[in-house]
């Protein structure tokens, strides 16, 4: 996929379009509050159906965030209707129940991380810097290797 080259910068800021899924309102704006902190630009959605037509609008999404659970379309089928859009977009499954199979079924994708609630925006940030490959701030034991 295309990489921007990122300037070294001494925060950790982040760019990008993500699509937040969640049907609980209170953990949308919370997680929708934490990710514009760090930069990143949102499209936001309720529910699966409300999601693939933002995606569908949209004119370039970096990353689906979906809650795992959600009534109609559950997190995993999400993103497995969004691949057969862009096979390659890496996704974030929210969940408060990791042993479900809906979770089991999305952690088996490639490019599919599992984060479980309750979680802090630091959590969430080292959630979407493995999958979008995002440099943090360089620090202590932060070395780049060569790329």
């Amino acid at each position: 996929g295309r990489r921007r080259v990122a300037s070294p910068v001494s925060q950790q800021v982040r760019e990008g379009t993500l699509l937040l899924v969640e049907d609980n309102e209170d953990v949308r704006e919370a997680t929708a509050a934490m990710l514009r902190e760090m930069g990143y630009s949102l499209l936001v959605a309720e529910d699966g159906e409300q999601a693939l037509k933002l995606f569908d609008q949209a004119d370039d999404v970096d990353l689906v965030i979906t809650d795992a659970i959600m009534p109609g379309i559950h997190g995993a089928e999400l993103v497995e209707k969004i691949r057969q859009r862009r096979p390659e977009i890496p996704a974030l499954l929210i969940s408060g129940y990791t042993g479900r199979t809906l979770v089991q079924r999305g952690q088996m994708m490639a490019g599919v991380k599992l984060l479980s609630k309750p979680f802090s925006g630091a959590d969430l940030a080292r959630a979407l810097d493995k999958l979008l490959g995002t440099p943090r701030a360089a620090g202590p034991g932060s070395a780049v290797g060569p790329s």
